[in-house]
C-alpha cells in the first residue's frame, strides 16, 4: 500500500503514480516534519534533489532554540523551497499548468498546520510569541459536546506553566 513507508522501498514505487481510490494520478507526502522524508513521492524527490536536507527537519537542527516546555514546536531548518508544503503547492501548480481541456478534479491536501509544529523560515518568525496573547481555555466548554461529555468529566484540563500548552491529565 502506498500510504506505508515500507512500500516506498520497493523498486516499483519509484514509477508509481496511481490509480489510487478513484484518482488517476496521485503524489504522496507521508507524515509531517521528519516523517515526510521516509516514504512517498516527496521523500524520493528530496532524496534526489537535496539528500542532505532530510536531517534539517530534526529538532536538534532548529534555527532557534526550541521552547523547553513544548517538545513538538521548533523552527525547521529546511529551506522553504525544499519544504514539503512548498513541494505540494508546486506539484499542484504543475498539474494545473499541464491540465487538458477536459474536466478534472484536483484534491490538494497540506499536512500543516499539524504537530509537530515545525515551520521553516520565514514563516517560523512572523510573530513574536511574547507579543501574542495566550489562548484562553474554558475547561467546562468541552463538556457541552455530548459524545465527549463522559470523557470530559473523567479528565480535567491543565495548563503547563509558561508554555500555554493545554493537555488532559
Amino acid at each position: 500500500m502506498p500510504e506505508s513507508n515500507a512500500y516506498w522501498t520497493l523498486p516499483e514505487a519509484a514509477r508509481w503514480t496511481g490509480p489510487y481510490y478513484g484518482f488517476e494520478t496521485v503524489e504522496f507526502v507521508i507524515g509531517e516534519s521528519a516523517a515526510a522524508t521516509a516514504g512517498g513521492h516527496y521523500a524520493h524527490w528530496l532524496a534526489r534533489t537535496a539528500p542532505e536536507a532530510a536531517t534539517l527537519y530534526d529538532r536538534d537542527r532548529s534555527l532557534t532554540p526550541p521552547p523547553a516546555d513544548l517538545d513538538e514546536v521548533w523552527s525547521c531548518a529546511v529551506p522553504e523551497a525544499l519544504h514539503y508544503n512548498r513541494w505540494i503547492a508546486d506539484r499542484a501548480c504543475a498539474f494545473l499548468s499541464e491540465a487538458e481541456e477536459r474536466p478534472f478534479f484536483l484534491f490538494v491536501s497540506f499536512p500543516d498546520p499539524h504537530h509537530p509544529f515545525t515551520p521553516p523560515a520565514p514563516w517560523a518568525h512572523l510573530f513574536a510569541p511574547r507579543r501574542r496573547p495566550e489562548p484562553s481555555s474554558v475547561p467546562a466548554s468541552c463538556c457541552a459536546c455530548r459524545p465527549m461529555s463522559a470523557a470530559c468529566r473523567r479528565s480535567t484540563m491543565t495548563r503547563r506553566t509558561g508554555g500555554g500548552h493545554i493537555s488532559n491529565s
